[in-house]
């Protein structure tokens, strides 16, 4: 991370960027490596004291390679991975059941929309989501910042931070005279533990099932997707939702230090 400091120089105050590395991510490797070196030296100990404990250790090695082979991974990321098992025997497949695997977590929702709107529509959306987030789901909601700018209050994202749901305005209007005015995101995307998808042209406003009418009968499409499909309208939505999270970081730190 960017921390920006201030001080004087001849009378004269003087900004400089310096990075930095969060005391909380120094921790969290610590623990990381501590578990680590505790789990290898705990099989070891077993290897060496507990009477052909050694020969399942062996078997296992020889399993996970098996099934690191017939994998259907990137050849990029499992071949280190083999490479590695068959270099360093009991403490590889001890790290390849810590690290291989590179799942999402299960039981996740994912929502981007263009427009996002109160009404029967959202607010019976919203009332499972909410459900969902009080029984541990991840949630995460990206809404079009001037797609909602008429629809949605201005800090709606706090609202859905206070249900317990991850929340943040694509490509939020700062003032600024570039092309944020133009950088809009027209995706329909709802995502279901990277299982099930959906996505059209139906954004979620009361319109698009007419219960209201603005522009006379509205008629749309959208479709449901299973299956591998999933996975990119997944991938879509964690790029959209990284880059803009990360937008609003900035902003606040820029913030903080204009006030320091």
């Amino acid at each position: 991370m960017k921390k920006t400091i201030t001080y004087d120089v001849n009378q004269e105050k003087v900004q400089k960027e310096i990075n930095y590395i969060p005391v909380r991510y120094i921790i969290a490797v610590l623990i990381t490596l501590f578990e680590v070196l505790a789990v290898i030296g705990i099989v070891v100990a077993l290897c060496y004291y507990v009477p052909y404990f050694y020969l399942a250790a062996w078997l296992t090695e020889i399993l996970c390679v098996i099934r690191v082979i017939a994998s259907d991974d990137n050849p990029d990321y499992k071949v280190p991975w083999l490479l590695f098992l068959l270099i360093v025997p009991i403490a590889g497949f001890m790290l390849y059941f810590m690290f291989y695997s590179r799942t999402l977590q299960k039981k996740f929702i994912y929502m981007e929309y263009f427009i996002m709107e109160e009404g029967i529509f959202w607010n019976s959306i919203l009332d499972i989501l909410k459900r969902k987030a009080s029984e541990g789901v991840e949630i995460k909601v990206l809404y079009d910042d001037i797609g909602c700018m008429m629809t949605l209050p201005g800090d709606y994202h706090k609202t859905l931070e206070s249900y317990g749901i991850e929340a943040t305005p694509f490509s939020r209007l700062k003032g600024n005279a570039d092309s944020e005015f133009n950088n809009r995101s027209h995706r329909k995307i709802l995502v279901i533990d990277g299982k099930i998808g959906y996505t059209g042209g139906v954004n979620i406003a009361d319109e698009y099932i007419n219960e209201v009418e603005k522009y006379g009968h509205w008629k749309d499409t959208a479709i449901r997707l299973e299956g591998e499909a999933v996975w990119e309208l997944t991938k879509l939505f964690l790029v959209d939702f990284g880059i803009n999270v990360k937008a609003v970081l900035v902003a606040k730190n820029e913030c903080r230090s204009q006030n320091l």
